[in-house]
């Protein structure tokens, strides 16, 4: 995948990406230490990067699932990072996760 970065076409590995955060009419894709901020709605680049295991988590934030190190009852934690995890994007979240039973 390429991201246009300051006049410039940067390719980026889509798996190096850990979350997506909305903020007005611009996406911050958060890649490791760097950070691309892009034109449009969330919505718009979850389409986008449609294939890869992203799946959001709030009404401004979106995850890698691939990233993901830990979900609580109302929070996640991605890249080092605590993100709200909203009870409308719960359901979703947890279908999508594999998960083992501790018996």
């Amino acid at each position: 995948m390429f991201l246009q970065h300051a006049r410039v076409m940067q390719r980026i590995d889509p798996s190096t990406i850990g979350r997506l955060v909305s903020s007005g009419r611009h996406v911050h894709l958060h890649a490791g230490a760097l950070c691309y901020r892009l034109r449009g709605s969330l919505c718009d680049v979850l389409q986008q990067l449609g294939g890869h295991p992203f799946v959001q988590v709030n009404r401004n934030e979106a995850v890698n699932l691939h990233r993901l190190q830990r979900v609580d009852h109302d929070a996640v934690h991605v890249d080092g990072v605590d993100l709200v995890l909203s009870r409308c994007y719960r359901a979703d979240l947890i279908h999508q996760l594999t998960i083992l039973n501790e018996r």
